[in-house]
């Protein structure tokens, strides 16, 4: 029998740069896939991927329309001590760099963040990081 728990939790990583591979210092904390504010973000990108035209479920499923609002449902907090991340949530208009759901859908929008939805990707895809080990009974 596992002792994997049964229902996922959140789990925490420190997003990297996308050339060294150093920890940035922008912890982001991450849901999985099986959450249900993520699966309401999956339907509403389905259906907006939906209106723009895309019906084929290969490019639903690769379109912006659909991961953008994914990823970000699935970041539901962070802690950032990078200077350089506070001054992208400066430009984007924010006063501080706390989390907000607004701010998450705002970071992972912008043009250049292939890179950071590709590490979510990574970690949401990853099933076992969200199913702690259970406490022995």
């Amino acid at each position: 029998m596992s002792n994997l728990s049964l229902f996922p939790s959140s789990t925490f990583y420190d997003v990297v740069h996308p050339i060294t591979l150093e920890a940035t210092g922008f912890v982001m904390e991450l849901v999985s896939t099986d959450h249900d504010d993520v699966f309401q973000a999956q339907f509403k990108g389905a259906k907006a991927a939906t209106s723009k035209g895309i019906t084929n479920s290969s490019e639903i499923a690769m379109s912006l329309e659909f991961t953008i609002p994914l990823y970000a449902a699935c970041i539901v907090g962070w802690k950032n001590s990078n200077a350089d991340f506070k001054a992208v949530f400066e430009k984007l208009g924010f006063e501080d760099d706390s989390y907000t759901p607004e701010k998450a859908l705002a970071l992972v929008s912008q043009k250049n963040a292939g890179w950071l939805r590709k590490q979510i990707d990574s970690v949401v895809a990853d099933k076992q990081r969200f199913f702690e080990i259970a406490s022995p009974v």
